[in-house]
Order: structure tokens, then C-alpha cells, then sequence
């Protein structure tokens, strides 16, 4: 049976931890910043690009890697007759996934593409799920079958609590996001395959935030028991993102949890002191 080797992108926001202990192969995404360019990963790091994104007045630009780089990547994975299958972040975000079909054409061994339909933690869980069946010599479609079965059960929650940035990337009018900052207007989103990011709620200050967590919080109290995984990703962490962190760890004690810096790409797009939340049912 030929080996199915992972590969993702480094929206993944896969841990150092988990790097070192699983060979998943991450394709980087690029991002220009002060009219310099970094490759995320490689020569910038997430807490990096934070740091220059305050001090910045534009908004960064993202890239989703070549189909060069892919193809390159996924000739030198196959080599020895193995199999690639990459897991890539939803369409929705970026163009990741689609630069690898086109590469997967291309590349002399097999190739399957894979849009995970989210991003962040919750395309870390479905990369090493993918990875350790592998490992355990499953088959290609089981495992792709095991996959769409944890799209299924994640739900990914984010507050932006600046709106500067979805203003400057064109996701919101100028005028409509000059009112919402004067009038201190926070939104809490759902990321979903279908639409990208979904308003759920919105309102003034951070007390408002706080109630949508609390109410997700109280909405999976009620499956307490079937909550398998509660990551969080932040572009900078706050004590209110601290807070939000303990409450759900404090009421879901048995739940796995990392706690990690978002991707560049997210946190252009999310801007300062937003927080996501990745939950996955068992």
C-alpha cells in the first residue's frame, strides 16, 4: 500500500510542538507588510507581524503560495512513489486551495487537494487526524471520508474588535466603518464553508462581545459532554481574550485546548486584539 503524506498551509496554525511531532509538510503563505515581503514561517513570525502591523498605516496584503512552490513541493513528496493528499484552507479565505488543484495537475506523482472548509485550529485538527490515520495505514478515502466527518462537527467563532481592517480590505464601506469605530461597534462572526464570515451579533463595547461568548459557552454547556476540542487563536493577546479563555477552560475542564498566535492572513483580516474560537464535538 503506497504512504499518504500530508500537506497544509500555514494557516493551519499548527503548533511548534506539533510540527516537530508529526511530518505534516506546511506549504507558507506570503504577506507584504511596509513594502517589505515575508514568507509566513520562514523569515517573519506570527508575533512579528503583529508588531509591524501596528506600526503600520496600511493594510497588509496576503498571497497564497505559487502553484510553482506546490508543484514543487508535491514532486518532491512523491518521489519515492508515495501519495500526497493536501488539506488546504477554505476557499473562502484565500486562494490556497485553488493554486493547488492547478498544481496538482501538473506534479508528476498522485496529488489529491482537499478544501477543509475552515481555517486556523480548526484546519489543524483535520491535518493531523489525516496524518495519524496515514500513520496507521489507512487509505486515501478513508481517511478524506474521516476528515469531512470533523468539518462536520467544527464550528469557528471570532470577535473583531477593531474594524480597521475589514474596512481597509474592502469588507466593509469606509463611511459604515468610520460610524461603527466612533460609535465603538464590535462584531462577533461565524466562519462557515458556505459563506465565509457570518455576523451573529454586534454592538457596543466589549460587554457586548462578552455576552456572545458567555451564550455560546452556555449553548455547548447543554453537550458538555460531546465537547472534544476548544482551541483559541488571537492575533494579540488582551486580558479580555485571557478572561474568555479561562471561563471556557474553567467550565470545560476536560476538553483539549491549545492556545496559539493566529496566521498573518487571519490577522489581516481580523485586525488587533481579535480572538477566534474552534470547537469541535466528539
Amino acid at each position: 500500500m503506497k504512504q499518504v503524506k500530508i500537506v497544509t498551509d500555514s494557516t493551519s496554525d499548527l503548533t511548534t510542538e506539533e510540527l516537530s511531532k508529526y511530518a505534516i509538510t506546511v506549504v507558507p503563505l506570503t504577506v507584504s507588510i511596509n513594502g517589505e515581503n515575508y514568507t509566513d514561517g520562514e523569515n517573519l513570525t506570527k508575533e512579528e507581524f503583529v508588531l509591524k502591523m501596528q506600526q503600520s498605516e496600511e493594510l497588509p496584503k496576503t498571497a497564497q503560495p505559487s502553484i510553482g512552490r506546490f508543484k514543487e513541493v508535491f514532486d518532491e513528496l512523491t518521489a519515492d512513489g508515495s501519495e500526497v493528499l493536501a488539506i488546504l484552507a477554505s476557499e473562502k479565505l484565500s486562494g490556497t486551495v485553488n493554486a493547488s488543484r492547478q498544481a496538482a495537475e501538473l506534479a508528476e506523482g498522485k496529488v489529491t487537494v482537499v478544501d477543509s472548509g475552515v481555517t486556523t485550529r480548526g484546519l489543524a485538527y483535520q491535518v493531523i487526524a489525516a496524518h495519524l490515520l496515514a500513520q496507521e495505514g489507512k487509505s486515501l478515502e478513508e481517511i478524506i471520508e474521516k476528515i469531512i466527518d470533523i468539518k462536520r462537527r467544527t464550528k469557528i467563532y471570532l470577535d473583531v474588535v477593531h474594524l480597521d481592517n475589514l474596512t481597509k480590505g474592502g469588507r466593509m464601506s469606509r463611511a459604515k466603518g468610520l460610524l461603527s469605530n466612533l460609535l465603538n461597534i464590535k462584531v462577533f462572526l461565524e466562519f462557515n464553508e458556505t459563506e465565509g464570515n457570518t455576523l451573529i451579533a454586534k454592538g457596543r463595547g466589549m460587554k457586548a462581545i462578552k455576552r456572545e461568548f458567555e451564550r455560546l459557552k452556555d449553548e455547548y454547556l447543554k453537550i458538555k459532554d460531546d465537547v472534544l476540542v476548544i482551541d483559541f487563536c488571537y492575533v494579540n493577546m488582551t486580558d479580555f481574550n485571557r478572561s474568555i479563555i479561562q471561563m471556557f477552560r474553567d467550565e470545560f475542564p476536560e476538553a483539549q485546548s491549545i492556545v496559539t498566535h493566529t496566521s498573518p492572513v487571519v490577522a489581516a483580516h481580523a485586525g488587533l486584539e481579535a480572538m477566534g474560537i474552534i470547537l469541535v464535538t466528539k
